[in-house]
């Protein structure tokens, strides 16, 4: 089976809350409605490499005020900030996390993305990709 899934870059002040599980949704300003592949998470700045993988149950499209009202207390910023990100837009997407799986052995990788990047392949030979840092 070939599935399109992604590499997001989330930096490593929010990827620590999400590790401790208080940032339960993933804010962005675009991002596919309709993805449902899988979220492999790059670590920007810090480590700067892919370090697990992100388990979602949803993704929110709507407007920026309603968008704060689910996320409030679970995005990791606050109200000041979330509406300063969201500037300009009328509508934002939040993910709506469930798991966040590290890896033990992070993987350093070549072009990564500045915000996200898809790739297809075979959901058998991502493992094997990743592990020999084949994908890009």
């Amino acid at each position: 089976m070939i599935v399109k899934d992604m590499i997001l870059a989330i930096k490593k002040q929010y990827l620590d809350k999400i590790r401790a599980g208080e940032k339960l949704y993933e804010l962005r300003r675009r991002f596919p409605a309709n993805f449902s592949g899988r979220i492999f998470v790059y670590e920007s700045k810090a480590t700067q490499c892919v370090v697990g993988e992100i388990r979602f149950e949803s993704i929110h499209h709507m407007q920026i005020d309603n968008l704060w009202d689910i996320v409030n207390g679970y995005s990791g910023v606050s109200e000041k900030e979330f509406f300063n990100y969201f500037e300009g837009l009328e509508k934002g997407f939040a993910v709506g996390i469930t798991e966040f799986i590290e890896w033990e052995n992070p993987i350093k990788i070549n072009n990564p993305p500045q915000n996200y990047k898809y790739f297809t392949i075979s959901r058998l030979d991502i493992q094997d990709k990743l592990t020999h840092n084949a994908l890009f």
